[in-house]
């Protein structure tokens, strides 16, 4: 005790260290509940909203700049006077437009996500209270940028927290934190040459809460959180659908025609060859 009487700091930057700590354990819920949770709802209520409008006018506008493009191979053939293999028209179709194909896959995963969603069951304002206080204080004691020197143990329960965390599983979140008990972080008081590491462990995390605010700033600039106000505001987006739906309808026609043009040159031209 007598080293503490003489080393009084030691015993103030061990405060400072501890609450800097619990400062950053609350950022790093805060953001990991930004990108688990929060963005998955604001996803899914702007997908039932427009996104699925929005996925069929890309999927029409796509098979339109494709049946154009077929429309311009096939006349190329017909002016060279080359026989017309629709199949590696096809073929050659899909290698130029895999991004698009790709993109619409992803859109389209997304929707069932989506729909997903919309049939499991929420959590209540005290269950979600719950799950971030769990996450908070199991973060404390595990996560790296907080536990600089974590065993493989430590390390494995972490990703089994995350888990448990992004799936909403409370109880698992109250067995994992019973398990990690013995992980509480000590600090022991008697020590009076750990002053000066102290001193750079409160820069290293002021350092780090800085960082990761800056870093949930950028999170909440990005789809689908810049999509909020829109999302509250019901003119705004019955005035968005209105807009897709009259799109879909305009590129349905606009399909119908270039389908019926393509099957009237290629009967003209007596025909496919395969």
């Amino acid at each position: 005790m007598g080293n503490i009487e003489l080393h009084p700091q030691y015993k103030k930057l061990l405060k400072k260290l501890d609450n800097l700590k619990e400062q950053l354990s609350v950022i790093i819920e805060d953001r990991e509940y930004l990108i688990y949770h929060k963005a998955v709802y604001l996803k899914t209520e702007y997908i039932n909203k427009v996104g699925e409008l929005e996925y069929e006018l890309f999927k029409l506008e796509c098979n339109i700049s494709r049946i154009r493009r077929k429309i311009t191979m096939v006349q190329a053939a017909i002016n060279l006077q080359e026989p017309i293999n629709e199949i590696e028209i096809d073929e050659e179709l899909d290698k130029e437009y895999e991004e698009y194909i790709e993109e619409l896959e992803k859109m389209s995963k997304d929707m069932e996500l989506a729909n997903y969603l919309n049939n499991c069951e929420t959590l209540t304002g005290e269950e979600v209270s719950v799950l971030k206080k769990l996450y908070r204080k199991l973060a404390k004691r595990l996560h790296p940028d907080l536990n600089p020197s974590m065993t493989k143990e430590q390390k494995a329960l972490w990703v089994k927290v995350n888990d448990a965390y992004e799936s909403t599983d409370i109880e698992m979140l109250k067995v994992l934190y019973e398990f990690t008990m013995e992980y509480e972080p000590l600090e022991s008081y008697d020590d009076i040459n750990m002053v000066e590491e102290l001193e750079e462990k409160v820069g290293f995390f002021k350092k780090k809460i800085m960082d990761m605010l800056l870093e949930i700033e950028k999170i909440q600039e990005k789809f689908p959180f810049n999509m909020m106000e829109f999302l509250k505001d019901e003119e705004e987006v019955h005035k968005k659908q209105k807009q897709l739906k009259e799109s879909i309808q305009g590129g349905r026609v606009i399909l119908k025609e270039l389908e019926g043009y393509l099957s009237m040159i290629m009967t003209d031209t007596g025909g496919i060859l395969n």
